[in-house]
């Protein structure tokens, strides 16, 4: 198998899943201020806080506005983790590699692209227009995950794609659960204002996690958010799960038994699975939640420079883009 596949095929899904996750994110914020009485003024720092891009938004806008923060988040060409850039990015590693999947995929990508492109000249947006737009995006995102569940065959590249999406939802998560908290951990456990709850509840809906949160808990409660969230063996979202994935496809890669490893990759993405498998959530919150995430976050960073270093070979071509992304230059 060629390196320049399995980078295209891994690096679009990233971008995908980086996509859909944005969209998403800005569509619960959008829905939480809804909900708030007046005397809460909306906050839209968190958000770009949460996406890792507050330094590169301070460059370019003056105050974390809803207007600025959604263009910025969106349609923004200069912000390398836009929607519209990810989206371009996955679209560009599609193009190189055209002949490895099928057109019904490639037409839904590129669909999904040129809604976006063609949504960013318009200058003025009402909520009603937002909500749909957001949900377009969502949706268009998982019409194409589904195309190319059933159109794919589930052979290495499949297993590139999949290591890529689990991944990158799994720094999301991370990132996500980390700055919430951060701005929303209540000092008693038992106990939630009304602003406190509408967050937690924020959470769950951003991670499409609420419904199953429900079925197994009931009444948000955040310590059972972060266990859910952190710890769930069977939510497709779940720190736990996505990692579980991501070694399921590198050792299909590889051909390694689970449970051993050959090489730093496979051993740095099997002390995180096996952490998470063990620990509890006691363990976690007298550890420190915001530590604990920290750790998690940096051991993820290691995981996809190791994906890097291992497996794909260097290429002239390669520009760097966003947070430690490429594409390749066709």
């Amino acid at each position: 198998m060629l390196s320049r596949v399995a980078e295209s095929m891994y690096w679009m899904n990233r971008y995908l899943e980086r996509a859909q996750n944005y969209a998403r994110f800005i569509d619960v914020n959008l829905n939480m201020y809804l909900e708030l009485t007046p005397d809460f003024e909306e906050q839209w720092l968190p958000l770009i806080q949460t996406t890792g891009d507050e330094q590169a938004y301070r460059t370019m806008y003056s105050d974390p506005s809803r207007e600025n923060v959604i263009r910025f988040l969106t349609f923004d060409a200069n912000n390398p983790n836009s929607v519209l850039s990810t989206l371009s990015a996955a679209r560009e590693n599609t193009r190189s590699i055209r002949e490895c999947i099928s057109g019904e995929m490639w037409e839904a990508i590129n669909t999904t692209y040129l809604r976006v492109k063609d949504a960013q000249r318009q200058a003025h947006w009402s909520i009603e227009e937002l909500f749909e737009f957001f949900r377009e995006i969502k949706q268009s995102c998982y019409w194409v995950s589904g195309i190319a569940h059933t159109t794919l065959s589930h052979t290495e590249r499949w297993h590139f794609a999949m290591l890529g999406q689990y991944l990158e939802r799994a720094d999301q998560l991370s990132r996500i659960l980390d700055v919430n908290s951060y701005y929303n951990l209540p000092k008693e456990r038992s106990k939630l204002s009304t602003f406190e709850l509408i967050q937690w509840v924020a959470i769950l809906r951003s991670t499409s996690a609420y419904e199953m949160y429900i079925q197994d808990y009931g009444s948000p409660r955040w310590h059972q958010v972060v266990e859910f969230l952190l710890l769930n063996a069977y939510f497709p979202r779940s720190l736990r799960y996505c990692l579980e994935r991501s070694q399921v496809s590198l050792h299909a890669i590889t051909g390694n038994h689970i449970g051993s490893f050959q090489g730093p990759l496979e051993k740095a993405l099997g002390r995180i699975k096996v952490n998470l498998d063990y620990i509890e959530i006691e363990e976690i919150i007298g550890f420190g939640l915001h530590d604990y995430l920290d750790r998690i976050q940096i051991r993820l960073n290691d995981v996809s420079n190791e994906v890097v270093s291992t497996f794909f070979a260097p290429n002239e071509n390669l520009q760097p883009v966003g947070q430690g992304l490429h594409i390749f230059n066709t």
